[in-house]
């Protein structure tokens, strides 16, 4: 933990996703075969060599049988498994909230330490953002990073989940 600053709730999702596939009783490489991924996916994570991004996440949890809210950001009941992949509904749900927010690509951009052309290739182009990217965003918008990333339910504020703004 960094003085004075809260880890960000992504931050635990090597340790998750290792108890998840141990709970599974796979190996690395069978995890991130199983999930559909190449071989050293699961090591790259748990080994904190690389972020995932949220449709990753998602089929992850798939595999393993837990919710992509808990495995990505430790929100919610790990075994709250959703019906349907949502992930690639966040550039709709990016936008609604934005614009509630009046706020401009740019400017939400800057606030998030990003470029407005990153929220345009979120809203528009259809990238899937990595967690980090998802949790600045939902901080700097005052929401829930696992209903931005996975469309959990309603939409709560970040605060209502303890997060500092």
């Amino acid at each position: 933990m960094v003085r004075g600053r809260r880890n960000p709730a992504y931050y635990g999702l090597p340790d998750r996703l290792r108890r998840a596939r141990r709970k599974n009783d796979l190996g690395m490489s069978a995890a991130s075969l199983t999930s559909g991924m190449s071989t050293g996916t699961a090591f790259l994570i748990e080994r904190r060599q690389t972020l995932p991004r949220i449709d990753t996440i998602e089929r992850f949890a798939a595999a393993l049988g837990v919710s992509p809210s808990w495995l990505a950001y430790d929100d919610g009941p790990e075994d709250a498994i959703p019906a349907e992949s949502a992930a690639a509904r966040i550039g709709q749900r990016l936008a609604e909230v934005r614009q509630q927010r009046g706020l401009s690509r740019q400017a939400l951009g800057n606030a998030a330490g990003l470029t407005g052309q990153t929220v345009a290739n979120i809203e528009v182009h259809g990238m899937l953002p990595r967690v980090d990217t998802v949790e600045m965003l939902a901080k700097r918008l005052d929401i829930s990073p696992s209903w931005l990333a996975f469309g959990c339910s309603s939409q709560p504020s970040a605060s209502d989940h303890g997060q500092a703004s």
